[in-house]
């Protein structure tokens, strides 16, 4: 029993309008405790089922949820959290059944008793989970019986999609008894949103995955390199480079910009609008430049775009667009849908494609426009669980890149929600076997190489970027910015871009050339 409580653990969210996170659920001090209950071992958290995500039927919950082993369920609603341990895998039997178990309990938690939790420990194991395909995760008897709501479709539209539950504590508790005599919670029954997160035993590895250097002395030299970094020495034509995000919503694309602001700025930098929220916060493609804290402009800037979610991905014509150089900075990025005026737009972008094999010309491109390197935000603690339509639309993204030749760069975001190790020390995220796990998924996922993936943690409440935290930073842009000097040299090499060179540094130039044009040899601008 002891070794299945190292193998698994879910969370169902309740009463909430936007996705949670782990850090959202419960405070640091309940999760101890949560975790002591359980056992002594700590353990990691992978996100494998939302219901605002997933739906809420039962079939989206079993095929995710099914045979993972052991599992923690936290119900919440409102100021109230409700946790529930089993060491049982959850099952889909056609005929409703209980199993054995005598080490689950419930955890109640309210502002109504001074958020104390108060622990409920099983007193009849026979019957301490309930298994069928017509329920989700459901405890004892009559303690927590869980439906999705409206004869098991979801109510409320798209936006707020919610579980059922009926719990029937204040008149008896038949499975389950509290170590103090009288104190039950009252009864409940309603609607709720769910989330499941798989839990693993994350005893740090004693073998690194990943060498890291966290010395003040590293940070410094990754801040000059940074700092000092030209395109090509010696040429006038490209003087800046331009680093293209893509990827979910609220993996932390934006917040990489705050993160490498504040990093060079020596301040806390909200220079792109970022939130946790169900719907993408940035809706504009923007060009962030970045300076030092003299105030010198550095050699590239980032460009946000909108997170890719339904109703809104990222088409062929508009990423085009932003490799060209072609999409102006503050322009608005519209939800794309089957309309007419998509169409009527994919259709002129495919007529220029066929048209300009045809018609013999020689246009003009800004070299200090174009994208020099692809990066993949992906949120680390939920890759596992990865919509469908978001995975095949970053693909897409991705046969672009390649038919380019253009670098890519994975930044795994939000590595403390993944491990909780790594929340407690950063330094461990190259132990951590969650993460690493991490980025074995999106190897597996997207065909990436692991040298090309880089976990990272994005400043959120922190006032000042730490030393791990830039560190991790820093290792990722640098990635970005050499690997875009290889790609530019290619380009050179195809005579892509005739150099001229210049007794000038690139950065002088910048300062009194805004723009460098150039004729751009026939075929480079293939879109197809």
């Amino acid at each position: 029993m002891c070794l299945l409580l190292l193998l698994g653990f879910s969370i169902i969210l309740l009463g909430t309008s936007t996705r949670l996170t782990m850090a959202d659920v419960l405070s640091q001090e309940l999760w101890k405790y949560t975790e002591s209950c359980i056992g002594p071992d700590a353990k990691s958290f992978s996100l494998i089922y939302d219901s605002k995500r997933d739906g809420c039927d039962l079939k989206s919950f079993h095929i995710r949820c099914d045979n993972k082993g052991p599992t923690v369920t936290i119900f919440i609603r409102e100021t109230t959290r409700i946790i529930g341990y089993t060491s049982n895998s959850w099952q889909s039997v056609p005929k409703e059944k209980f199993v054995y178990d005598n080490e689950a309990f419930l955890i109640w938690v309210s502002n109504e008793n001074g958020n104390k939790p108060l622990l409920y420990r099983v007193s009849d194991p026979d019957n301490a989970t309930r298994m069928n395909t017509d329920y989700g995760p459901s405890f004892g008897k009559q303690e927590i019986n869980a439906k999705p709501a409206s004869s098991w479709k979801c109510t409320g539209g798209n936006n707020d999609l919610y579980w059922n539950i009926d719990m029937k504590w204040q008149s008896k508790m038949p499975t389950f008894r509290s170590e103090q005599a009288g104190n039950y919670p009252a009864d409940f029954k309603g609607e709720v949103n769910v989330q499941v997160y798989l839990v693993t035993a994350s005893t740090l590895e004693r073998q690194h995955w990943r060498r890291m250097d966290w010395s003040v002395e590293r940070l410094q030299k990754l801040k000059r390199e940074v700092e000092q970094f030209l395109p090509v020495p010696g040429q006038i034509q490209v003087q800046r480079i331009n680093i293209l995000l893509l990827g979910q919503i609220s993996a932390g694309k934006s917040s990489f910009v705050n993160t490498v602001d504040s990093i060079f700025s020596g301040c806390a930098s909200n220079k792109a609008e970022s939130a946790n929220s169900e719907n993408s916060v940035t809706k504009k493609y923007r060009q962030y430049k970045m300076r030092s804290s003299d105030g010198k402009e550095l050699a590239f800037r980032l460009c946000d775009t909108r997170g890719i979610e339904d109703g809104h991905y990222l088409r062929n014509g508009e990423i085009q667009q932003m490799l060209d150089g072609r999409k102006q900075d503050d322009q608005s990025s519209e939800p794309s849908s089957a309309s007419r005026i998509t169409y009527v737009r994919d259709l002129i972008s495919a007529l220029y494609g066929w048209m300009k094999g045809r018609i013999k010309s020689t246009p003009t491109i800004d070299y200090n426009e174009k994208v020099y390197c692809a990066v993949y935000v992906l949120d680390s603690s939920s890759i596992e669980t990865l919509p469908t339509t978001t995975e095949t639309n970053l693909k897409e993204c991705r046969k672009i890149m390649k038919q380019r030749g253009i670098p890519e760069v994975v930044l795994l975001t939000k590595a403390d929600q993944c491990c909780r190790e790594v929340d407690k020390h950063l330094k461990d995220i190259c132990y951590s076997p969650a993460i690493k796990r991490a980025v074995q998924s999106v190897e597996n996922k997207f065909s990436f190489n692991k040298k090309s993936i880089y976990p990272v943690v994005n400043m959120e409440n922190e006032v000042e970027a730490g030393i791990e935290i830039s560190i991790l930073a820093l290792m990722a842009l640098k990635q970005m910015l050499f690997a875009s000097r290889t790609y530019i040299y290619d380009m050179i090499a195809r005579n892509e871009i005739k150099i001229e060179l210049s007794e000038v540094s690139p950065l002088q130039q910048n300062e009194s050339n805004s723009s460098c044009f150039i004729n751009m040899p026939e075929g480079s601008m293939n879109h197809e």
